[in-house]
């Protein structure tokens, strides 16, 4: 299958860039967090949850499942099994960066995808936050997705968690049994949920390696209680003594996936901070407030959060060996990036600066290689007229949510009166009237 690169997002640059964990404890059990677990993260809830009428897959589908999916997440709801769409923005399923509707159910489970042609859920189910949207370029038949967006790797281990995506995961998975199960997160950690930290703390809170063994050793410990638990014939990990009961065994192998080199460069990090921050969950965050980046840029450039991303997957690489061959590690990487471990190649990037994301459509085929033990072939990605048109309804969706959440936003700064406070917060409403997501 050739490459495929949407037309508005090619020619894009390469970004430009400058530079003791805690005990893990049971999801029942209180923790403490140094910054928000689950920071508000990059793009809309999760799409891809269907019931066995939810349709076949149609154009547009940003999820498996197709159309009728219904969706759920953190701010999301349960439009029902076969509905012709959400009703937060007209129709289909919403777009990778659009915010869920004010009022939104956040307590709902994920409606299982049931895969076409067989007689019960896929064997494939994969998880993340919402860098695992590239797998919405994969056809109904192919597998289910759990998509958590904003979701932290450390956040799983966290019981206090607002969105309690851990429950979500594994109550989710208890339900459909997948024979393979894959992972992906840790993205947000240190794409958002890091940089936001240091702005917002300064140089008390934990910087470089600490904070990726803080994210790491939490991470582990849920996968290691919660999902390691789940494998069918494996006593490699002993149940917590806490546990009232076994937990169910079906899993024959779980897949570990790397973070992705960082993309957003030290020119963009403002920017990217305010963009995500008019996130539905965040949409009264005042990044006034946050420590200008110039004043700690040695702790958050591009290749310090590069550096930092290498560390976390040596370790992720480490853990996946000491349990092999039942957990296999996933890196994309090299097929991303200059060089092994360097920045991401321009032609995967889209032409925003501030965009977190590789593009999924021209990224798609390497997941393919890396996942064809659990069952994936190339066959499984949507022809080029199904990413053509899903491309298209993306962004006219993405163009009038993000229109609505600066609007909204700006609202929200002209009530509290922000408009006395001086010319930095007339500037920054202004912005925000303006703003529109090209990611």
């Amino acid at each position: 299958m050739s490459k495929y690169v949407p037309p508005s997002l090619r020619n894009r640059q390469p970004p430009s860039h400058a530079a003791a964990p805690p005990t893990p404890t049971p999801l029942s059990s209180s923790a403490t967090s140094p910054l928000p677990a689950d920071f508000a993260g990059p793009r809309g809830p999760p799409r891809g949850f269907g019931g066995p009428n939810a349709g076949s897959s149609a154009p547009g589908a940003r999820g498996f499942g197709g159309r009728g999916a219904g969706a759920w997440g953190p701010r999301s709801y349960d439009n029902g099994a076969g509905a012709g769409g959400d009703r937060h923005d007209g129709g289909g399923a919403r777009g990778r960066g659009d915010p869920a509707p004010d009022g939104a159910d956040a307590d709902r489970l994920p409606k299982i995808n049931w895969s076409k042609g067989l007689h019960g859920p896929a064997p494939l189910s994969v998880h993340g936050d919402s860098f695992i949207g590239v797998f919405s370029c994969l056809k109904a038949r192919a597998g289910n997705i759990g998509w958590y967006s904003g979701a932290s790797a450390k956040g799983l281990n966290n019981p206090n968690s607002v969105k309690q995506n851990a429950i979500k995961l594994t109550s989710h998975i208890d339900r459909i049994t997948p024979r393979y199960l894959m992972l992906f997160f840790g993205n947000v950690d240190m794409n958002l949920n890091y940089p936001f930290s240091i702005r917002m703390k300064g140089r008390g809170a934990p910087a470089g390696t600490a904070f990726v063994d803080i994210v790491y050793e939490a991470y582990t410990a849920f996968i290691k209680r919660e999902i390691l638990a789940r494998l069918r014939d494996f006593d490699g990990v002993p149940s917590p003594a806490s546990r009232e009961k076994p937990l169910p065994q079906y899993l024959e192998t779980v897949y570990i996936a790397a973070a992705l080199m960082p993309i957003v460069g030290d020119d963009h990090l403002d920017e990217t901070i305010l963009k995500y921050c008019m996130a539905d969950q965040a949409r009264d965050f005042d990044p006034t407030v946050l420590i200008p980046t110039a004043d700690v840029v040695d702790l958050i450039n591009q290749e310090e959060r590069r550096k930092m991303i290498v560390y976390f997957n040596q370790r992720l690489k480490q853990f996946c060996e000491s349990f092999s061959p039942r957990v296999q590690y996933v890196d994309v990487n090299p097929d991303l990036t200059r060089d092994n471990n360097g920045l991401i190649r321009p032609e995967y990037l889209s032409q925003d600066g501030t965009n977190v994301h590789v593009l999924w459509e021209s990224t798609i085929k390497f997941w393919i290689a890396q996942l064809k033990t659990a069952g994936l072939t190339e066959r499984d990605i949507k022809t080029k007229e199904e990413l053509d048109e899903m491309e298209r309804q993306y962004q006219l969706r993405k163009n009038a949510t993000m229109k609505r959440a600066a609007q909204r936003k700006k609202q929200n700064y002209d009530d509290a009166g922000r408009s006395g406070s001086g010319a930095a917060d007339s500037e920054l409403a202004e912005a925000l009237s303006t703003f529109q997501l090209k990611d």
